[in-house]
């Protein structure tokens, strides 16, 4: 027994950080604290739609940008936990969870093979207690997706396989996905992985392993592209209107101004990655990574050099092409970068053990960042913390409501309206048709019944439009009662 112990104690450490790392992403998960907002409700709909009517879409959510459309990637890949769990949130939301740990694994054999298997602990122990790559492993959003498509396309990229046209058509579908699931971020990512291959190889090499890269791309983004066709290039025409209206002013005209002010989104994220947002021990950690990579930068190693050619290439893209935009920069823009920052500090730490013979150094470096990142006594503290209500984007709240409406009904046929801030009842409509239908086995009438219920979010930013939708609706039935929930979200029982 001792003996295979020993023999495993690797994959036993690495087994404690995977379960620690679940934990930390699906404690909240498990106690249904998390948010179910209005495009979870969308696409929940949507993917609904395609796994029970069969109604198959060749385009996805809207970008934001008029006449513009995601594929219909993310539904693919939602169907999948929502057949298995017959549509549950909370199983698509630990679904989620599970992607978001897969990381770990993942960034031990790449951090195992290239380095070691120190490094290969170190790396998966940063992924997994990284406060920013927990966060996005608890929410059910398509952009929380791309750190595991990242560090897959890393693994192809750093490990001595690029002559493959196999592995090239591969990297092409990866980042059609990425694409697929945040376009900002994807085709900041397309542009630094191009400009990567382009470095790398012959001349005939790289025209080849542009066209397989590119066909890869396609591919993914194929069923969009039937949509353009089949309605007269509509998404083509409003992706070259950006650039005579409004938005081409937002383009290049405040480059030197911006530039300053992405360099420290880029720092905070770092922060936020590395060292729990602590702005001084960031800094000090940057310098240490600089002083070191320049110091010992005629000792790396090949594989080492193209990790840092991959992240630097990579960031200064990013930075570049995000100062060019002269509005706010969004948290999924740069989602997938802290496993850049994350590669970066364990590329350092290898050098730092190889290179100044301190193996020692280079955990003492390794355990004081996973102590900033993981702090026990806050851990243990928060567990014995107790229920956090939160608001009424809280998916236990939001039950809460269903059961409230469907116990006062008392088996009566009834009929809703939500108001939400969004203005868009997906949440409810969800909701009613997935767990109304599952635990009540009845679901509100689409026509106006006798008894109906008015489900009232709060507004926190604009509250006179409560009062301006409930003044419209004053005489529409009469209020028997009216109660508050959860999360601030009142019910009112009217009849006609």
């Amino acid at each position: 027994m001792i003996k295979v112990l020993k023999s495993n104690y690797i994959y036993l450490i690495l087994s404690f950080i995977v379960v620690v790392g679940f934990f930390l992403r699906s404690s909240g998960i498990f106690s249904n604290s998390f948010a179910f907002t209005y495009d979870v409700g969308r696409d929940l709909l949507a993917v609904r739609d395609l796994v029970v009517n069969h109604k198959i879409s060749l385009i996805g959510a809207t970008t934001g940008k008029e006449g513009i459309f995601y594929g219909p990637v993310w539904y693919w890949i939602l169907a999948f936990p929502f057949i298995i769990s017959s549509g549950n949130p909370q199983m698509i939301a630990l679904f989620m969870a599970f992607c978001g740990i897969l990381v770990v694994p993942i960034g031990y054999f790449l951090g195992e093979k290239i380095h070691g298997k120190f490094l290969g602990l170190t790396l998966a122990a940063f992924f997994s207690f990284s406060p920013v790559m927990i966060g996005v492993s608890s929410q059910i959003w398509n952009p929380n997706l791309i750190p595991l498509f990242v560090i897959i396309l890393l693994s192809l990229l750093i490990q001595e396989s690029l002559r493959s046209k196999k592995t090239f058509f591969v990297i092409g579908l990866l980042l059609g996905v990425i694409l697929e699931l945040e376009i900002v971020f994807g085709i900041l990512l397309i542009v630094a992985t191009g400009i990567y291959v382009l470095c790398t190889g012959n001349l005939k090499q790289k025209i080849l392993q542009f066209f397989i890269f590119l066909a890869g791309i396609i591919l993914v983004l194929f069923p969009k592209i039937i949509f353009d066709i089949r309605h007269n290039f509509l998404m083509t025409r409003s992706f070259f209107s950006l650039f005579n209206g409004p938005f081409s002013e937002k383009l290049g005209l405040s480059f030197l101004s911006n530039f300053p002010q992405r360099l420290q989104v880029l720092f905070n994220l770092f922060s936020d990655s590395l060292t729990n947002s602590n702005k001084y021990l960031a800094f000090y950690l940057l310098a240490l990574c600089f002083v070191i990579l320049i110091y010992f930068r005629k000792k790396l190693s090949g594989t080492q050099k193209k990790e840092l050619q991959i992240i630097f290439i990579t960031l200064l893209t990013f930075l570049i092409g995000l100062s060019f935009f002269s509005h706010d920069i969004w948290s999924h823009y740069i989602i997938g970068l802290p496993v850049y920052f994350i590669l970066t500090i364990t590329v350092t730490v290898d050098i730092m053990s190889k290179n100044f013979k301190q193996k020692k150094a280079a955990i003492l470096l390794v355990v004081v960042i996973l102590t900033i990142n993981f702090n026990p006594v806050l851990f243990l503290r928060g567990i014995r913390s107790p229920l956090w209500e939160g608001n009424s984007a809280v998916y236990r709240n939001q039950l809460a409501v269903i059961d409230y409406v469907y116990n006062d009904t008392d088996g009566e046929k009834f009929s809703y309206v939500a108001y939400t801030p969004p203005i868009h009842d997906y949440t409810w409509q969800y909701l009613f048709l997935w767990y109304g239908q599952k635990k009540y086995h009845y679901v509100p009438s689409k026509v106006t019944e006798k008894l109906f219920y008015l489900i009232l979010e709060p507004d926190y930013e604009r509250p006179s439009r409560l009062k301006d939708w409930l003044e419209i609706r004053k005489n529409d039935g009469k209020i028997i009662k009216e109660q508050v929930v959860k999360g601030g979200i009142v019910v009112q029982t009217r009849i006609h």
